[in-house]
């Protein structure tokens, strides 16, 4: 969660089978992320995979910058 910029930045785990990929879990999640939103955040969904210092360093600027929308 970076405050500064409202941004929000959820690590989505188990796309093959587990709870964010299954009915129920993906729609609570579609609910979490529409609440988020209604209050004025935003959100970065990564999955594993896309955790890379390369990454971090992106984002991490992009949220100086504010280019984030």
């Amino acid at each position: 969660m970076h405050h500064e910029s409202r941004t929000l930045i959820e690590i989505e785990g188990g796309a093959w089978g587990g709870r964010h990929s299954r009915g129920g879990g993906f729609l609570k999640d579609a609910e979490k992320y529409w609440e988020a939103t209604k209050l004025g955040w935003k959100i970065v969904r990564w999955t594993a995979p896309l955790i890379t210092i390369e990454n971090c360093e992106n984002l991490k600027e992009m949220l100086e910058n504010e280019i984030i929308d």
